[in-house]
């Protein structure tokens, strides 16, 4: 069996600037609202790929992404 990869913080903060930026350069969502979005689902894939429980992923997240509670 071969261990995936671990991501960095720096691939989780690719991952959401990404996921952010389609939504808002398709121009249905403000800068904000896709960001939020973006963060959701970033939750959810780090949710799956860790094994954690939605408030430890939030957890872990706003620390890799520097975001503030």
């Amino acid at each position: 069996m071969v261990d995936e990869p671990v991501w960095s913080a720096e691939d989780w903060q690719a991952y959401f600037d990404e996921r952010a930026g389609i939504r808002e350069k398709d121009g249905v969502m403000t800068k904000v609202m896709a960001e939020a979005m973006a963060f959701g689902e970033v939750v959810n894939l780090y949710m799956e790929t860790n094994d954690v429980t939605r408030s430890t992923a939030v957890h872990d997240l706003r620390r890799k992404l520097g975001v503030n509670p």
